[in-house]
Parts: C-alpha cells; structure tokens; sequence
C-alpha cells in the first residue's frame, strides 16, 4: 500500500509539470466565452436588465440558485468557486456574471446530456435565451468540450497540495455521503441518517480524521520541499499549519485523548526534528475515552522511546498494592515499586461513602490528625 501510495504522489507531482499549458487552455477558452457573451448581449440588448430582475426576485423570494460549477483550482492552488452570487454591488457586473456562469453551466450540461434545475437562476437566464442558443449550437459545443476537458486536466495537475490536502474534506463530503445513502446501511438508524443530513451534522471524530489526514500529508510536503517553512507558499492551508508546528511538542496528561487526536498533535511537531514527548498515567484518564494502553501509539507513530516511572512515591506500602490490583485489571500490567519499606503500622486505607458535606470534613480533618499522629509530627501541614 505504502509503495501504490508513493506512486500516486509521484505521477500527481509529475503532472503538475504541465500545469502552465492547462491554465492557458482555459484562458483561451475564456476569451471564447467572452466573444459569445458579448455577441448574445450585442443581439439581445436588455438582456443584462432582464437577469438584474430576475436577480433581484430570487432574492425576494429566498430563492438559491441550486446549480453551480465544479470547484476550480487558481494558479496557487487555492479553490475558486465559479458559481458567483454577489461580487459587486453594480448590477449590471453582476448579471453579466451570472450570465457566463449560466452559458458555462448550460454548455457543459449540453455535452454531459444534463439538464438544469428549473428552479435555479441559470435555468431562467437560459429560457431567456432559447432563440439565441438554438443558433449558436456549434460554438457552445466547443466551449463545452474545452471547458469540461479543462476540468479535468486542471484537476490532474493541480500539484500535491490542491489534490492530497485542500480536497480531502470534499473527498470525505462524498464517501459520508455515499455511505449514509446506502439503503442497506445497519450502522446507523433511519432517524440518525435523516437527522445528520438535514442538519448537516458531523462528529468530533469525523473532524479529526479529516484534520488528521490532511496534517499527515502536510507533513510529507514540509520534508519533501523544506525551503517552505521559511518562505510563503502562496497556498493558505500551509500556511495556517506554519503557524501552528512547534520545534518541541510536548503533551501532559496526554492519555485523556484518542490516538487519532494524539495522531494531529504528532504532525504539528517540527517534521525535520520529530520533537514529541507524551506524559501521563493511564489511570487518571478523566474522559470515557483515551489510551488505555501504550501500544495504541503505534497507530500514528512507528517507533517510540518509552520512560516508564516504577518508583512510586505519592501513595504508602499498603496503598500501592490496592492501585497495582486496579492497574492490572484495567491495564493489564503491574510495574510498580514503592519508595516506602513495608511497615506494619501503616494505617489500612480508608474510603468514606456520605452525601452530608459537614459529616466529611469532620471524617476528612480526623483522617489527617490521624496520619499527623502516626508520622509523629514528621509531616508538614500547610493551609490551603
């Protein structure tokens, strides 16, 4: 898998080596759609009024326009939308806008054997217009297959970055999607299906495998072009990760988080030093989740120094025994030492079950008199 992984990387980078020719294959077919804007305006001379009102009620009517392009790449890498809804105040640049997005999205569909929604903006600029594209069949075409053949070319050749990190949420977007449509899904109950996609839902789990994901392939830029970290990439996504990787990552009571959130944390760490340190005990996890034994590092790590502290000191003889019974049940494994010699006079450990809050602070202070005592003053007490 590691190996089909590196290939997929490596015929990506190699085609973002064409990339000039496919951004001036969309400029020239730019300039076509151009010409044919202007001709269709020069014929049909209200034609830029008749949208502006046709803007101006879906509006006043809450009607979205439900057709829209595909995302496209700009130069640096960054999505730019096609689907325009209000770059400018003046009316007139903006239904000259939606006027090429409706030609465009009409030409397309046209080679695709689609239709467009009837409900949209595009689909009543097009009525508009039946007459005048009837006439100019051929020119649409070729607009249409350019556009499309762009389309295609500019996502194979968007580089490494716009491919394995700007897109994976929308790649995700369609595998949930894919998966929540299967009529034959048993993961999850109708009503949960419903709810999740009508309120959009997405889980805390969700987001960190998508972050995780795309931090992983961050990373693998960072190693791969180093000169990066120190200058602008022209890209906001790398950019955003810039600022958060620190030479020295270091995590305390780490074993309240999943292995995927440890996973994000270990990919915002230096990718040249690999600085990560982890600390904490298994047993004072204070969450329902989290490690629960250290081996699940491996998950997001493939080697690791592990430190264990064996020598206790903050509990007596007596009482590491009771917490090295509750470590090898929950854990599985006992490796503890005491830093105190076993001693027969070592109060038995006490637990005291009571709601009244006056009956505890009198057994609480008692408890401590009674260790002050037993210690014979050895121990110093300090106000709180």
């Amino acid at each position: 898998m590691q190996e089909i992984s590196e290939k997929i990387v490596a015929l990506i980078e190699r085609l973002a080596q064409v990339r000039e020719d496919v951004l001036q294959l969309r400029n020239t077919t730019d300039i076509k759609l151009d010409q044919f804007v202007n001709k269709i305006k020069r014929e049909k001379k209200d034609i830029l009024d008749q949208i502006s009102e046709i803007i101006k009620e879906s509006k006043s009517a809450e009607i979205k326009d439900e057709e829209s392009l595909d995302e496209e790449l700009d130069e640096s890498g960054e999505a730019e939308s096609q689907d325009i809804l209000e770059l400018t105040d003046d009316e007139k640049v903006q239904a000259n806008q939606r006027l090429k997005t409706a030609l465009l999205l009409f030409a397309e569909r046209k080679i695709k054997r689609q239709t467009i929604s009837s409900k949209g903006i595009s689909s009543a600029i097009i009525d508009l217009l039946k007459n005048e594209l009837n006439a100019y069949d051929r020119e649409l075409t070729s607009i249409g297959e350019e556009r499309i053949i762009f389309r295609t070319a500019n996502r194979l050749t968007a580089g490494y970055v716009a491919n394995l990190i700007q897109q994976i949420p929308r790649y995700y977007l369609r595998f949930r999607n894919e998966i929540l449509s299967n009529e034959n899904q048993n993961d999850f109950q109708i009503s949960e299906i419903k709810n999740i996609k009508e309120k959009r839902l997405i889980s805390d789990q969700e987001i960190d495998i998508i972050i995780n994901e795309m931090l992983i392939n961050t990373n693998k830029h960072f190693k791969k072009n180093l000169v990066d970290l120190t200058r602008d990439s022209r890209n906001s996504i790398l950019e955003n990760v810039k600022v958060c990787i620190k030479i020295l990552s270091l995590l305390m009571k780490r074993q309240t988080f999943l292995p995927l959130s440890l996973s994000c944390m270990y990919y915002l760490s230096n990718p040249l030093i690999k600085s990560y340190t982890l600390t904490g005990d298994l047993m004072q996890r204070v969450t329902n989740v989290g490690i629960e034994k250290w081996d699940e590092c491996y998950s997001f790590l493939d080697t690791y120094d592990r430190k264990p502290l064996n020598k206790v000191y903050r509990q007596s003889y007596k009482l590491l025994g009771i917490a090295s019974k509750l470590y090898e049940h929950f854990i599985g494994e006992v490796e503890f030492e005491s830093a105190f010699e076993k001693d027969e006079n070592d109060p038995e450990p006490l637990i005291f079950n009571n709601s009244d809050q006056n009956e505890f602070k009198e057994w609480i202070t008692a408890r401590i008199l009674e260790i002050y005592s037993i210690t014979k003053g050895k121990l110093q007490l300090r106000y709180l």
